[in-house]
């Protein structure tokens, strides 16, 4: 008869910690954009002509952004779909794990893509001149366009597979009876993974918008830069929100329109990829074009390493490198670990919502992706406008800035992988928990959490890896004389790239590869058991 009391308190308890994480999710996800929106109405109503600075020159640099980041969408999306029809069939057995392996390379920051192809491009062009066929330079608006492409490629070739498994494999094999592979792969499948497939593109579309890192090394002036450098000219949080307004417009339309087909992805996956009985397509032009891809695909990470390897100079110059960073490393890893951890103490109470939120999970979806596609240098801007006040000035000059900046980030990307797992989690066994167990306390500690480790531990490595390589934010926010790993490869890559950075930058690959690999097994085995 006490057995009710006693939940009942237990259940209280669950409730508290349930509210105090979602407060803390959304001050620290939300304060630094609620303080921009009251910066730049400030600036808007109480200084004329605030709106003026937006004038045709930013608005044709607008426009040339979306262009480039639209011409980045619709390359992965194509290199995605012929990607993932290879990869789809590869579903029994360690394969069927090993397939998403194809997803890792997302978590390399995006300058070392860019300082790797830098090199590869200085090679073709010595290539090509010792050939006979002149100077062939990749530079400019189209070198950042690649590097873009391959640093953005594995994001497209997950999504695209999520997208082929939601198709069912019983309407493929009544479709082969009558008509071949090939129609009904067009006629089919992809028709049925269309939605997901744009929401994928419309997700690289976003991100390729809202990143200045790789056009900055390729001196390409895109419309984020043009934020960073508004606030660095004038310190002004207000005009500098005003100048973001119309490319968080943008953002906030395509994150409207995609989160539906993601939606319906993740409330239809099990968890388990659908048994594909037939065969990859490999002849005629649609073979070609699928070896091609995974060339592709081959040359993302291939390229990466082994010009890092190149220029890096053999393991005694590596060693060195690593030597003369040890404070950054060190520093990069305290502010990597603790974003790891309190992105996993905050997020799972809003991942939790999202999974029994059913008719409103439309404004959970939208308040767990927008934070995503906002660009970092607005990040960084609204903590600064949070956190440089006069009796906060402690905090704001400590090492709690560069991991507020990583949580502000890569927070709610940390709940959706929670709410994945969740997901996968069959609830007739937490009820059953709750039902056995004397306490909704013993149910969660025994039943919920260690079903639930999974999530925590990819969600866990994948911010961690995150916010080692993280830059526009982190870079307005460190303190001075302190710096992160990245600050330090970043800074160093404006005076050409050496092989100390490609030392340093080979460190970073390692780790992010680790982490995802891990992340993946992680989320892989969970679903097979």
């Amino acid at each position: 008869m006490n057995s009710p009391r006693y939940s009942s308190g237990k259940s209280k308890i669950l409730v508290l910690i349930k509210y105090l994480g979602l407060i803390s999710f959304f001050a620290v996800v939300f304060a630094p954009l609620a303080a921009l929106f009251y910066e730049a109405a400030r600036s808007l109503f109480g200084v004329p002509g605030a709106w003026s600075d937006f004038g045709a020159r930013r608005l044709f640099l607008l426009l040339r952004s979306a262009g480039l980041a639209a011409g980045v969408a619709s390359c992965v999306a194509v290199l995605g779909v012929l990607i993932a029809s290879v990869l789809i069939h590869w579903n029994t057995g360690r394969v069927a794990r090993l397939r998403w392996l194809a997803v890792v390379p997302a978590l390399l920051p995006p300058y070392v893509h860019a300082m790797a192809w830098d090199a590869s491009f200085f090679r073709l062009n010595v290539l090509a001149k010792s050939a006979g066929f002149g100077s062939v330079q990749v530079d400019g608006w189209l070198a950042a366009w690649w590097v873009q492409v391959m640093a953005l490629l594995p994001i497209a070739v997950g999504l695209s597979l999520l997208s082929f498994e939601t198709v069912k494999p019983k309407l493929i094999e009544a479709a082969l009876v009558h008509r071949p592979e090939l129609d009904v792969l067009n006629r089919v499948v992809l028709p049925l993974a269309a939605p997901v497939i744009l929401a994928g593109a419309g997700i690289v579309f976003v991100l390729s918008l809202a990143d200045y890192t790789i056009p900055s090394l390729f001196l390409v002036n895109v419309y984020p830069l043009e934020i960073f450098a508004e606030f660095s000219a004038g310190s002004d949080p207000g005009r500098a929100m005003l100048l973001s307004l119309p490319l968080l417009l943008v953002t906030l339309l395509v994150m409207v329109l995609v989160q539906l087909p993601i939606r319906r992805v993740v409330d239809a996956s099990s968890g388990r990829a659908g048994r594909w009985t037939v065969s990859p397509i490999w002849s005629g032009w649609f073979g070609a074009l699928q070896v091609f891809s995974l060339l592709i695909l081959t040359l993302q990470l291939a390229v990466p390493l082994v010009e890092l390897m190149i220029k890096a100079g053999g393991w005694p110059a590596i060693f060195t490198a690593v030597s003369y960073a040890k404070s950054e490393i060190i520093y990069t890893f305290i502010i990597a670990l603790l974003v790891a951890l309190f992105c996993l103490l905050i997020g799972l109470a809003p991942a939790m919502e999202l999974n029994r939120s059913g008719k409103g999970s439309g404004i959970w979806w939208l308040l767990l992706a927008l934070p995503l596609a906002v660009p970092a240098s607005l990040v960084g801007i609204g903590l600064i406008t949070v956190w440089n006040q006069p009796v906060l000035q402690h905090f704001y000059s400590s090492l709690l800035m560069p991991v507020m900046a990583g949580l502000a980030r890569f927070a709610p990307l940390g709940a959706l992988i929670i709410f994945a797992q969740l997901r996968r989690i069959d609830p007739l066994l937490l009820d059953a928990a709750r039902v056995a167990q004397k306490s909704p306390w013993q149910a969660w500690t025994q039943v919920g959490l260690p079903l639930l480790r999974p999530g925590l531990v990819a969600a866990a490595l994948v911010s961690f890896a995150l916010t080692a390589g993280e830059l526009g934010a982190t870079l307005l926010v460190a303190p001075p004389g302190q710096a992160t790993l990245t600050m330090r490869i970043y800074n160093y890559l404006h005076y050409g790239a050496s092989g100390s950075v490609a030392g340093l930058c080979l460190l970073m690959v390692t780790a992010g590869l680790a982490a995802g690999a891990a992340s993946v097994f992680a989320m892989t085995r969970s679903s097979s058991r």
